[in-house]
């Protein structure tokens, strides 16, 4: 009888808990609109609205030499652009070379103003070994070693959902990239822009030979998302950080951030529902025994 009542309270937590679960990635994902104009932050655009961007690439205090100009884009579609960069011997020696990026709305005003490390020291990369090949592999690099590294691909993450929020209510993740300004007789917000490399995948960083070679591939990718996604990634932004000041390496850090950015979303919430679901039906047929 009192196993019965022990099985029926922890089936009914784990429901509850699964049930919590669920509505905190409802709430992320589809956040509640606001509508009183005096205790209410709007957005400060619309969908349809047109943005451009400026890329530089300069070292680090010295000039530009190497600068242009994306296209016109809508926060709805987003751009690609790709173009080839030129990188002196000495830049390249001293893996000092840093991208600024502005993004500025119709009006000209500068949304974002940033700059990003392209030419750096990073860890070396794992490598796959061929085990029937005759050939020889290298297995003796070591991968603790640093080694210079391109970054080939810059990506640029836009909120493509405008979405109003409580002037006492904007969430904690995205305050870093939040800017209110008051606009007649409400307070508005601009698109909000996230950037981050050091949350791209590896294969974005490109590990480069000794000898530099003439010209290095790059490409800046314009990436609207919804809201949801777009906290989820500055989540794990801070939990990045958070980690590494914890002393976890890079490499473990990628696969925690490929976990909730490479697989879909809806498969990993129903694999933890399932697992939990698995794990308590194995515990109840235990105490049932």
């Amino acid at each position: 009888m009192f196993g019965k009542v022990i099985e029926r309270v922890l089936f009914g937590a784990v429901i509850a808990y699964i049930a919590f679960n669920i509505w905190t990635f409802y709430e992320v994902f589809s956040p509640a609109e606001c509508s009183d104009t005096k205790s209410c932050v709007f957005p400060g655009w619309s969908t349809s609205d047109k943005i451009t961007a400026r890329v530089s690439f300069s070292e680090a205090g010295g000039p530009v030499f190497r600068s242009f100009e994306v296209p016109e884009f809508d926060l709805q579609t987003g751009i690609k652009w790709v173009t080839n960069v030129k990188v002196s011997k000495k830049n390249f020696k001293d893996t000092d070379v840093i991208c600024n990026i502005k993004v500025l709305m119709p009006s000209k005003v500068v949304i974002l103003n940033k700059d990003v490390h392209v030419l750096t020291q990073r860890q070396r990369n794992s490598q796959a070994y061929n085990l029937l090949s005759s050939q020889k592999n290298d297995a003796h690099q070591n991968l603790h070693e640093s080694a210079i590294h391109w970054l080939s691909e810059l990506q640029v993450f836009l909120l493509k959902s405008p979405v109003s929020f409580p002037l006492n209510g904007i969430p904690r993740e995205i305050l870093p990239h939040f800017r209110v300004t008051y606009d007649r007789s409400s307070f508005v917000y601009p698109p909000l822009i996230h950037v981050n490399p050091q949350l791209q995948p590896a294969s974005d960083w490109v590990e480069l030979p000794d000898i530099p070679p003439g010209e290095l591939n790059f490409t800046v990718q314009f990436m609207p998302l919804s809201i949801g996604k777009f906290r989820l990634r500055c989540m794990l932004e801070q939990t990045a950080e958070y980690l590494k000041n914890m002393g976890i390496k890079d490499k473990d850090v990628e696969d925690i951030r490929g976990i909730f950015t490479d697989t879909n979303l809806y498969l990993l919430l129903a694999t933890v529902v399932v697992s939990i679901l698995h794990v308590t039906v194995f515990r109840l047929s235990c105490l049932q025994k």
